[in-house]
């Protein structure tokens, strides 16, 4: 009986690969919420805690993999990305999962 769920494990896989090729909206990168941080109540604080690791903004070369497009995520273009900036272009679906 197991290689009929291995089967069916490898087929979901498949699709949901193939699904993910036709799509291409970002999905908000899931983190789990620490503890210490009662105001972490979004995914997209979450997610800026998880990429900036500590520090109080972004520059471009650190954002790159999290953010699917700088230009719209950095509005005032100083190549910097702030907290409110990255929270806000997740909230507009700019933020990748890694």
């Amino acid at each position: 009986m197991k290689t009929p769920m291995v089967f069916v494990s490898v087929v979901l896989a498949v699709a949901a690969l193939a699904a993910g090729a036709k799509t291409r909206a970002p999905v908000i990168i899931p983190v789990p919420e620490p503890s210490s941080h009662a105001s972490l109540s979004s995914p997209c604080q979450r997610a800026w805690y998880q990429a900036a690791d500590g520090s109080g903004s972004l520059p471009y070369y650190k954002a790159s993999p999290y953010i699917t497009n700088l230009k719209l995520a950095d509005p005032d273009h100083d190549g910097v990305l702030t907290k409110s900036e990255f929270v806000e272009a997740c909230k507009r679906g700019l933020v990748r999962q890694l």
